[in-house]
């Protein structure tokens, strides 16, 4: 049994490396194929040669098992029948009658005497007096309508068919002759911001100054009142010129050549 076991383990072994090895060259032929079909051909290297197939032994044969021998049932004797007992009938229950409800005693009612009616005076009413009759008027004669046109519906008017996508050629532009343009007339320079330098301004010499005569002290009794001078008219003083300048003449600026198409 052990060297059974341990042929069908080898065998098994080989069996797996040589599916190992067919998956390997077949994935290895299929690489091989794109490498080539890539790059240039590659020399192949030497394939060892194939690993022999050990022949598989015949399974030693078992014996066979022993089959069971068939017991027969035995046979059960028949169960047996309970005695079934009749049912007793049931006495049928007895019946009371229903006591009969006592009758009240109805008394009779009282007759009530009619109840007086109170007289309740009426009010004198004044008779209406009789309205004229209304007078009709006369009513105005109905003017007669002229009877509704039985024509049918006026035909609708038929709109013109409208334009379609397609536009018009545009028409090409005409090219303006080209002008020669005038020469700008030179501007002078702007003044700048520079503050001229001031010129030097001979101071004459300093003289003494005279002594100041004394004033007499001021009366420090009442002052005379002012005398009513009249202050003479302004004169009307001609208008002040403003600052605007003059309008300068500008020559025309010439018409800018159109961009060429």
């Amino acid at each position: 049994m052990a060297s059974g076991i341990a042929s069908m383990s080898s065998s098994l072994a080989v069996l797996l490396l040589g599916a190992l090895l067919l998956s390997r060259s077949s994935v290895g032929n299929a690489a091989r194929h794109l490498e080539e079909a890539e790059y240039p051909p590659v020399p192949k290297p030497d394939v060892p040669p194939p690993l022999p197939v050990p022949e598989v032994l015949p399974k030693p044969g078992l014996p066979p098992l022993p089959a069971p021998e068939e017991q027969p049932n035995p046979e059960l004797p028949p169960l047996p029948t309970p005695d079934v007992l009749p049912e007793p009938p049931l006495p049928a229950p007895d019946v009371l009658p229903k006591p009969g409800l006592p009758t009240p005693n109805v008394q009779p009612k009282p007759e009530l005497p009619p109840l007086p009616k109170p007289e309740v005076p009426k009010p004198d009413v004044e008779p209406k007096p009789e309205l004229p009759p209304v007078p009709k008027g006369e009513e105005p004669p109905k003017t007669e309508l002229p009877p509704p046109p039985t024509g049918g519906i006026p035909p609708k008017p038929v709109s013109p068919p409208l334009p379609t996508g397609e536009l018009p050629p545009k028409p090409e532009p005409e090219l303006l002759p080209k002008t020669d343009e005038p020469s700008k007339p030179e501007q002078p320079p702007l003044p700048t911001g520079e503050i001229p330098p001031k010129p030097e301004v001979e101071l004459p010499p300093k003289t003494e100054e005279p002594p100041k005569p004394e004033l007499p002290p001021p009366p420090t009794g009442d002052l005379p009142p002012k005398p009513d001078v009249g202050l003479p008219l302004k004169p009307d003083l001609p208008p002040l010129p403003t600052s605007e300048l003059p309008p300068t003449a500008q020559p025309p600026l010439p018409n800018p050549a159109e961009p060429k198409p």
